[in-house]
């Protein structure tokens, strides 16, 4: 739902993209942007009528995992 409702103050951007790159505590961080078309080797994800990108490279980084939002004091992420 948080998803749908960014989207659509971005008239511009139709798609949420998720990659993993090198960095943060673990060797890799999250990244999360808006995005206004797919590349040929993104899998696209589609629930609710929010499709969400993620590349190939990072797909295998990205296995078996769920994004949420989460709202808490110290201010709102997607995680």
């Amino acid at each position: 739902k948080r998803i749908k409702a960014i989207l659509e103050k971005q008239p511009d951007k139709s798609y949420l993209r998720v990659s993993v790159e090198g960095g943060g505590c673990s060797g890799f961080s999250y990244k999360f942007d808006l995005d206004d078309a797919a590349n040929d080797d993104d899998l696209v994800v589609t629930r609710d009528g929010v499709s969400v990108l993620v590349d190939e490279m990072s797909l295998e980084f990205m296995a078996g995992s769920e994004i949420d939002f989460s709202t808490e004091l110290i201010g709102d992420a997607f995680k």
